[in-house]
């Protein structure tokens, strides 16, 4: 197996790991959302301790699919693409049908830069944010699930 392929599967490892947090924090709070800034308010430390965690674990798992696991999969695959912009490289995986669209991975992580914005004395624009985040949770957790099946599947060279 290729030093590429042992590095790819290393981070397939990793995003499991963001995955598993992911689905324990949102079990957790599912019944808080949608989340009104009413009951933003009243949350108690364990409540912001797994917003804390679906927001850190949301922004890893979207950061390390987009900056490791993408590259890594297209050299894996042999496809050229070395030196190509970021977004040269989404419009290749829309092509070969690994994402659905760029619009939806840039999007995913226009949500993940509201991760690092905290706003105390905006409870509303905190909610706004929180409610965005856990929904494209929800989207990100079904497109890897879908992505990591379908690496399972790809006849990758050696």
């Amino acid at each position: 197996m290729t030093t590429t392929k042992l590095v790819l599967f290393s981070i397939l490892d990793v995003c499991k790991i963001h995955e598993q947090r992911l689905q324990v924090a949102l079990e957790y709070l599912n019944p808080f959302f949608p989340l009104s800034e009413s009951r933003f308010l009243t949350l108690n430390n364990n409540d912001l301790g797994q917003l804390e965690i679906l927001t850190g674990r949301f922004a890893k798992l979207q950061d390390v699919i987009g900056s490791k696991v993408f590259p890594l999969l297209v050299d894996s695959m042999r496809e050229n693409v070395k030196g190509s912009s970021f977004i040269d490289l989404l419009e290749h995986l829309e092509k070969i049908e690994l994402i659905e669209s760029v619009e939806f991975w840039l999007e995913l992580r226009k949500v993940r830069n509201f991760v690092s914005h905290e706003y105390p004395d905006n409870p509303k624009l905190m909610v706004d944010h929180l409610n965005k985040i856990y929904e494209a949770t929800l989207k990100l957790l079904s497109y890897w699930q879908g992505l990591h099946s379908r690496i399972q599947t790809i006849n990758l060279p050696d």
